[in-house]
């Protein structure tokens, strides 16, 4: 089976010859793969390429919620940066982690009723800006 026959028989609990292997975002972090590399991933190869992963399309438009928030360091200090981030979410990062340290959730942009008619229309699946410039182009390449 390729990866589309077998992705569709996955979510059709349909017989296959093995289950759908996929990761959306990949090892979290980079210690991971340098760990893999450590382990007998050839240097040169993409992590998709380590631990049988199936062939994977992404389409664009559907990624993150658009249009995004603007990022901003809201405040600063000896220890922490206080920011928005571009899903609206509010968070707090020691100034001197390394990254890729969690950050802490501070707040999120929705808290009641009154904040949702701002998010709701930013999940308006008609909106243009939903969609990349050239998307019938994208659409085709998807087909």
């Amino acid at each position: 089976m390729n990866a589309r026959e077998r992705f569709r028989a996955t979510v059709r609990y349909e017989p296959r010859d093995r289950p759908f292997h996929w990761d959306w975002m990949g090892p979290e972090y980079d210690e991971t793969v340098a760990r893999w590399k450590r382990e007998g991933m050839p240097p040169d190869s993409h992590w998709r390429n380590f631990g049988q992963y199936d062939r994977t399309e992404y389409a664009p438009a559907f990624a993150w919620i658009l249009p995004q928030f603007e990022v901003e360091v809201l405040e600063t200090d000896d220890e922490y940066e206080t920011y928005r981030d571009a899903d609206g979410v509010i968070k707090r990062k020691r100034r001197d982690a390394v990254l890729p340290a969690m950050p802490q959730y501070v707040e999120f942009p929705v808290k009641g009723r009154e904040e949702w008619g701002e998010i709701r229309r930013r999940l308006d699946a008609r909106s243009p800006a939903r969609f990349p410039p050239y998307w019938e182009s994208i659409k085709h390449g998807y087909r």
